[in-house]
This record gives C-alpha cells, sequence and structure tokens, in this order.
C-alpha cells in the first residue's frame, strides 16, 4: 500500500509541474466526404452543444493547394465557400460536452449528423479534443 501511495504522489507533482500553453484547442475537428470518401469543400456543418442552441462551424483549414494568393488557412470564410477549398471545420473551442454535430450539402439534399463527448484530461490543461468525419448521403 506505501508503494500506491508513492506512485500516486509521483503522478500528481508530474502533472501539476506541467506548463500550460495559452493555446485553445478546437473542441471537435470535423471533416465532411461524399460516399466515395473525397472531400466535400461546401458543406454548412453546425453543432449544439449539451442540447442547447444551434452554432454553424467556422473552417478550420483549407485544403493548401486551393488557396487564393490572397487568403491563408487561418482567414478563411466559415462556409468553405468562395475559392477556398474548406476541409476540417472546428466546432467548439476548448468546450467540454456532448456534441451533436450536422453536416448538410450545399444544394440542402444530403446531410450526415454525429454525436461525440468532449472531455477534460484530468488535471490537464486542455479539453480531450475529438475528430469527426461525417459522410454526406
Amino acid at each position: 500500500m506505501n508503494l500506491r501511495l508513492r506512485v500516486a504522489a509521483s503522478s500528481v507533482v508530474l502533472v501539476a509541474g506541467c506548463a500550460c500553453t495559452e493555446n485553445a484547442l478546437p473542441s471537435v475537428t470535423v471533416s465532411v466526404v461524399d460516399g466515395n470518401g473525397a472531400y466535400v469543400y461546401d458543406a454548412t456543418v453546425a453543432f449544439t452543444l449539451d442540447g442547447g442552441a444551434t452554432e454553424e462551424v467556422p473552417c478550420g483549414r483549407v485544403d493548401p493547394s486551393s488557396l487564393s494568393t490572397s487568403a491563408s488557412a487561418s482567414t478563411s470564410s466559415g462556409s468553405g465557400a468562395g475559392t477556398d477549398k474548406c476541409i476540417e471545420w472546428d466546432a467548439g473551442s476548448e468546450q467540454t460536452g456532448t456534441f451533436v454535430v450536422r453536416a448538410t450539402s450545399a444544394d440542402g439534399t444530403k446531410t450526415a449528423q454525429a454525436e461525440v463527448h468532449v472531455g477534460k484530461n484530468l488535471g490537464a490543461c486542455h479539453i480531450n479534443p475529438q475528430s469527426l468525419k461525417l459522410v454526406l448521403r
């Protein structure tokens, strides 16, 4: 029993000694594909958190080959529309709880939805981010 107490105390010291970064992590990173696995660049993505209001999800990363000369991945618009092709959307920022994420095709005929739980790592500074791949059908 004495050995277990030493191991537990040692773990707490290691976690307490970690430096937290100020980077905000996306709670859920979402990619949207069609039935063949090809990215759907112009989808609309939205989520609810713990049954709350629906929020539109901004584009988190665009296909680098589609970047226009005046845009970058960090300044892309939320919808993925335009010349830059969104390949990942970031739902929430450092938020925990149950996310229901829904993607809809640009023409509104195809949808996909999934639920994922985001928690905080015990003793950690940040959430435990999750990833989803939604297949439009």
